[in-house]
């Protein structure tokens, strides 16, 4: 390519050999203070080439195009992880035309341009938005990128689209992170009546921290209320709306999602979920037997007593530990599994042979003490194969359970 402004910034093809031949480079400081004659922007590639290193394993797909930029450091931290936004595309159809309002570095406009008709994505930061259109013209043909206020754009919009897709901005002027509706940019609960007006269904992407119960109040017409976490932390929730009829909890379905080794689904209608049906405990935790933790996506969806209906051979250590206990491997539990190898009493007297232990992955749950605070106790560091929980058990025992991962099946 001949030397084109973009953005501000100089790039040409010296400028994108430059970043490739220095992705190995360990040390970005060092280039930046090398003194040499270069005829693009030297600053800017060097961020190209601190930001594909960084995120290379959340956006492989994308970064296999050199030519991919990004316009600030903060735009790859704040993106959707490329398995997430396929999830977020499988969600439309092949003849929809999608109005995604919250473009960014539009990892979700790309994925979702693959998948339907057609994807306007607007992103108000101009830099951003010319950036964009030099990343996507070849790769997304059918995404066009609009420097605009969304805002502004969908109250002057006569055309009507088959989803609006949204991610509102989590800080606010002083880069304070926000959880709710109303403190995010923008307010999509004040914009859903202009919404409203060009298209039936809404999808939202929001904060993991959001309580789902409050949600439901607020939005109103929900379907589909997905759960999605990555390595088994919670990431996010998004919200699938019909803005065509008012919702009530019966026609909700709530879908868990854990991206990790293997991908954990679990779906359940919010009706099926009863949330006063009695507790059963495990009456003791013995060695050899197994221990169920479900994972991120399930705690937050509040459906931990559900997987007693799905999973009738289970039982729960205690009504708040929400850790659970089985004779067997059970199959499909959305969760990990460990095999126990002892239960030992939280007194000082029967801690010295965990402390000889060295390297510990611990957890706790219904415990007196952080997680933190119990590997201080045992001296103890992350790591190794065997793993501890601590806990309280149903007769109010506190207790430590020793265990072994056991792989998937």
């Amino acid at each position: 390519m001949e030397l084109v402004v973009i953005a501000s910034h100089i790039v040409n093809d010296n400028f994108f050999e430059y970043v490739r031949n220095n992705l190995d480079c360990n040390d970005c400081t060092r280039l930046l203070l090398r003194s040499e004659h270069v005829d693009f922007d030297k600053g800017f590639a060097i961020q190209q080439i601190e930001c594909r290193k960084r995120f290379n394993s959340k956006l492989p797909e994308l970064l296999s195009n050199l030519r991919f930029l990004f316009p600030q450091k903060i735009s790859g931290e704040q993106c959707t992880h490329q398995d997430v936004a396929k999830l977020h595309a499988d969600l439309f159809s092949a003849t929809d035309n999608v109005l995604d309002m919250t473009m960014g570095l539009g990892v979700d406009s790309f994925y979702i341009s693959r998948k339907v008709n057609s994807v306007i994505g607007i992103e108000l930061n101009e830099e951003i938005a010319e950036i964009s259109k030099f990343n996507y013209s070849e790769m997304a043909p059918n995404l066009r990128v609009i420097n605009a206020n969304s805002v502004d754009y969908i109250r002057n919009c006569r055309n009507r689209y088959s989803a609006v897709f949204i991610d509102p901005a989590r800080r606010d002027t002083s880069g304070k992170r926000t959880y709710g509706f109303h403190d995010c940019t923008p307010d999509v609960i004040d914009l859903l009546t202009d919404i409203k007006k060009i298209t039936h269904r809404l999808v939202i992407k929001a904060s993991p921290m959001l309580d789902i119960s409050q949600s439901i109040k607020e939005l109103r017409h929900i379907k589909d209320i997905w759960v999605i976490a990555k390595k088994n932390s919670c990431k996010e929730l998004l919200f699938d709306l019909d803005l065509s009829q008012e919702s009530d909890e019966i026609g909700i379905t709530i879908h868990t999602i854990n991206f990790d080794t293997t991908i954990q689904r679990f779906d359940i209608p919010l009706s099926s979920i009863c949330q006063n049906a009695p507790v059963k405990t495990y009456p003791t935790i013995e060695s050899n037997r197994f221990l169920l933790e479900p994972n991120a996506s399930i705690m937050k969806s509040g459906m931990t007593n559900y997987l007693y209906e799905e999973f009738g051979e289970i039982a729960k250590i205690d009504v708040c530990s929400h850790l659970f206990i089985a004779d067997h491997y059970i199959k499909g539990f959305p969760g990990r599994q460990f095999v126990i190898e002892q239960v030992i009493p939280f007194k000082d007297k029967y801690l010295k042979p965990l402390k000889s232990l060295k390297t510990l992955n611990v957890s706790t749950r219904n415990f007196r003490l952080t997680a933190e605070q119990l590997k201080a106790r045992l001296g103890v560091k992350d790591g190794g194969e065997k793993y501890l929980f601590g806990t309280t058990t149903h007769n109010g025992q506190m207790v430590l359970i020793l265990c072994r991962k056991v792989p998937e099946q």
